[in-house]
């Protein structure tokens, strides 16, 4: 699976999706940095790979965008990249799961919702 991590997600995160046979993708990388959410979501899509953010805006995005994307939203704050490396580490096999169609994850410390 490839993953496309908004520009706010550590690079440690890296391993534990290497490890677990899957591809990250970054916007940096790509020379993409500063675009818009919908460019994001509409370049996730054609890489047919899973968004990571912790940027909010995503869950609201227009009704066409949403039925496009596949999100992992961690909502922690302050942003903690140990912490938030390690709620996607736990739920990763139930975001995969999920999120074989479109839809959004929440992530939070103590809880997961798929909407």
């Amino acid at each position: 699976m490839n993953f496309l991590f908004d520009e706010m997600i550590p690079r440690d995160l890296t391993r534990i999706l290497k490890d677990r046979g899957h591809n990250r993708i970054l916007l940096r990388d790509l020379h993409k940095q500063g675009i818009s959410n919908g460019s994001v979501v509409q370049l996730a899509a054609q890489m047919q790979a899973i968004i990571i953010t912790c940027d909010a805006d995503f869950l609201s995005l227009k009704k066409t965008l949403q039925l496009a994307s596949r999100i992992i939203y961690v909502k922690i704050h302050p942003r903690h990249p140990p912490l938030l490396v390690r709620i996607i580490e736990e739920n990763l096999e139930f975001c995969l799961k999920q999120l074989q169609q479109p839809g959004k994850v929440i992530l939070t410390e103590s809880s997961r919702e798929f909407k």
